[in-house]
């Protein structure tokens, strides 16, 4: 069963390879938008530059946004209101008329100043009434909000009954012209005293007509419904616009009118299914180009489960985010950050690599979001000089300093392309730089996903490696403690190390970082290294196989220490190979001489290896052999310390070293050049002072 779950889970890569590509096609095909696409680009002002543009079918021409915005607001703005006569309203007010009359008769009856109206009583009520039906007869109307701001020729509708009529403001009353009517009213009565009806009638003064806003707004939604959105049409065959002709906006009109039906699918023969065919062969076109790009070119990252599923992770997150933002309308696609591709993938591929990707995900994504050539080129632009400019990333000053270029490159490239296209820079839509900058803000995230990714997909990162570098990490410690001469050996290596990879464009980081820790194996038994030793020697004590076996084990020691501390697999390898096959020479002769030769097994003084391949693990095994042996050197002059190096670098060719090396002649000879300059920096002859 074991066998079986084993086998399996090694089939997982050789599955990978086929299932992580087809599955981001699938994902990203399915969801892609299925609209049909206007195949052309344009904006008013600009020139036409795809040729006669020769109307393919018969069309309607739409009205701009503009003008329907305003024929609606014209409709709302003259729109005629319901309002709703409330006939109760006159009956109520009459009633208590009379009976405030009464009541006030019943108070001033003694008052001489009134004994006409004591005497004229119904009289004086026919005049009010009169006066009141008058009002609500012709219409009193309230302090409506929908009114405000309307003159007396505004027009309503009033509802009564089953009866609707227009009135306009000017042939109703409201609470100040009824006031006014009464005040001008009475005087003209036949009746003695009509300041006692004033007080009585003014009470009496509320609204008969009522808006009614369900009636309103359903009859002004009826009209606004049946507002024309077409201004005539265009007939297929006929001449929308000539080439090399700057688009008006009548022309804008009729290219918005085509594009609007040709996106609506009113003319086109799709389907939801054809669609959806050609979204997965336009994407799995794209993907497969970069599949078999990373086969041929970059086989190693295409043989690792892991790359291969970063690598078709990138263009997977920002298909899916062109998704997002094509059916968000009110989403600049200029806040997508692009340039996060290049930041975060350089820190782990190749350049070429890099840029590949980054290549296929702005073509990916430029596709699903509709866009043009601008966009296009914009992206892939500020993603050359996020590769060009972007340095050390572990380092904020740096990281800033990159995404502030790649802000003002954004910037400096709208600008110009709207000076190309327009002849201007007025013309430029400000509200990008909004989104440009919120753009930069998201280009922060690639700081902490380069660890991030690190440390999920196992890849090694200047971040991690620079955490490592520090002297306080709990080993380089313990190194400094126990074994203080290799310590100080390690830094040496270290400085001699990171000169040569950045003499031929090695990693310096990791190599710098490996030499720190390449012989904390020695702390186990410190005392048997050389430059740990205080005056008697250790091994005068046992057998020369016994000190060989010690001197071997460091670098199995190291190992063990390495992975119970975690340290990357990249470090740990390189501790495995700076010794590669070698001999433990001095402790070989040694026994060869007590013993001699047939009764030596040259295995038991020889490193188990393995030899190194890489530029680096290279390195490393040449500026470690070359320090410790600089310091057997008596009078290390120039002279001598170059016969030294030369004899080393013979001994390590002779024993096949360098055979498995990926480092060319010219990159060999220029690290030993570059470590033969520093070590006679290291051991020069110094001149000496008088006393």
């Amino acid at each position: 069963m074991l066998d079986k779950v084993k086998s399996i889970t090694l089939q997982i890569p050789r599955f990978g390879k086929v299932v992580i590509p087809l599955a981001a096609i699938f994902l990203i095909g399915f969801l892609m938008p299925r609209e049909t696409r206007f195949p052309y680009e344009f904006e008013e002002g600009e020139v036409w530059r795809y040729g006669d543009m020769i109307a393919p079918f018969d069309y309607s021409l739409y009205k701009s946004e503009e003008s329907i915005l305003t024929e609606k607001e014209r409709i709302l703005e003259g729109f005629s209101p319901y309002f709703m006569i409330d006939n109760q309203v006159q009956y109520r007010m009459q009633t208590a008329f009379s009976e405030g009359f009464d009541r006030q008769m019943q108070e001033e009856k003694s008052n001489p100043a009134y004994s006409d109206v004591v005497f004229q009583q119904r009289a004086y009520k026919s005049v009010g009434k009169g006066l009141l039906l008058a009002i609500y007869h012709a219409g009193m109307i309230g302090q409506d909000s929908i009114l405000n701001g309307k003159d007396n020729s505004f027009v309503i509708n009033v509802i009564d009954g089953n009866a609707t009529f227009k009135r306009t403001l000017g042939n109703l009353y409201n609470a100040r012209t009824a006031y006014e009517f009464i005040t001008d009213s009475l005087p003209h009565t036949r009746i003695r005293n009509p300041e006692f009806l004033l007080p009585l009638l003014e009470k009496g003064l509320l609204p008969n007509l009522i808006y009614n806003d369900s009636l309103t707004q359903k009859y002004q939604n009826q009209e606004l419904s049946s507002l024309s959105k077409t201004v005539g049409s265009i007939k297929a065959g006929d001449l929308i616009l000539a080439n090399n002709t700057r688009i008006s906006a009548a022309d804008f009109q009729k290219l918005s009118s085509l594009k609007k039906h040709y996106e609506s699918g009113q003319e086109g023969q799709y389907t939801d299914l054809f669609m959806m065919l050609g979204n997965f062969a336009l994407i799995g076109l794209i993907l497969l180009i970069l599949y078999v790009y990373l086969r041929k070119y970059n086989e190693d990252n295409y043989n690792r489960f892991g790359d291969l599923l970063l690598i078709f992770l990138w263009p997977v997150f920002f298909g899916l985010l062109s998704i997002f933002v094509v059916k968000n309308a009110s989403i600049s696609p200029y806040f997508i950050p692009f340039a996060i591709v290049p930041l975060v993938t350089k820190s782990f591929f190749p350049i070429r690599l890099t840029m590949a990707l980054h290549l296929v995900v702005v073509i990916l994504s430029t596709l699903i979001l509709g866009l043009g050539f601008d966009f296009l080129m914009m992206q892939l632009l500020v993603g050359v000089v996020a590769l060009i400019v972007s340095q050390e990333t572990r380092y904020w000053g740096h990281f800033f300093g990159t995404i502030g270029l790649i802000i003002l490159t954004y910037v400096v490239l709208l600008f110009l392309l709207s000076f190309v296209k327009n002849g201007a820079v007025a013309s430029v839509d400000f509200k990008w730089i909004s989104w440009l900058m919120l753009n930069g803000l998201l280009l922060l995230i690639a700081y902490p996903l380069i660890p991030l990714f690190g440390k999920l997909f196992g890849k090694l990162t200047g971040i991690q490696l620079a955490e490592l570098s520090d002297f306080n990490h709990p080993l380089l410690k313990d190194l400094s403690v126990k074994a203080p001469g290799t310590f100080q050996h390690s830094l040496q290596v270290a400085n001699l190390a990171e000169a040569a990879a950045d003499s031929i464009g090695a990693n310096a980081l990791l190599v710098k970082v490996a030499a720190l820790f390449h012989d904390i194996g020695k702390m186990n038994n410190p005392m048997y290294f050389i430059e740990n030793q205080k005056g008697k020697n250790a091994h005068d004590t046992i057998s020369s196989s016994e000190s060989a076996k010690i001197i071997i084990d460091h670098v199995a020691d190291g190992i063990k220490l390495g992975k119970k501390h975690s340290l990357p697999k990249e470090i740990i390898s390189m501790i495995w190979s700076h010794h590669g096959t070698s001999r433990v020479e001095y402790f070989y002769r040694t026994e060869m001489k007590e013993k001699g030769e047939s009764a030596v097994n040259p295995k038991d003084f020889t490193y188990p290896g393995p030899r190194p391949k890489t530029k680096e693990e290279v390195i490393l095994m040449i500026a470690d052999s070359l320090e410790a042996a600089s310091h057997s050197l008596k009078e290390p002059n120039e002279k001598n310390l170059d016969e030294l190096i030369k004899k080393v670098i013979a001994n390590k060719k002779s024993t096949n070293q360098f055979d498995e090396s990926e480092m060319t002649f010219l990159e060999f000879e220029t690290i030993i050049d570059t470590i033969r300059r520093r070590l006679h920096s290291i051991h020069h002859i110094r001149v000496a002072y008088p006393d």
